[in-house]
């Protein structure tokens, strides 16, 4: 499933995320996604977004729970990781 926006924003302030109207920041979108799995459990996907994530369906698996050694190893691992580093 996925959350609503009131979800959403709940999540995103328990973790320090700032809300509210803010200027569009140029970047490279990711794609963060939680999918279960029958063996593991929840596991988490990461990828880039939009046409990019499309085209070169490049994703990251790891099963939670996650370090930030993790997650930091996770986007690292992405083959597209050079366009995020600029």
């Amino acid at each position: 499933g996925e959350l609503t926006e009131a979800e959403c924003a709940e999540v995103l302030r328990a973790f320090g995320v700032p809300l509210g109207p803010t200027a569009a920041v140029p970047g490279t979108d990711l794609e963060v996604e939680v999918e279960s799995h029958p063996l593991f459990g929840p596991i988490l996907a990461l990828s880039l977004g939009g046409p990019y994530g499309e085209v070169l369906g490049d994703k990251s698996y790891r099963v939670t729970p996650l370090t930030d050694r993790d997650a930091a190893e996770m986007v690292r691992s992405l083959k597209s990781f050079p366009l995020l580093e600029g």
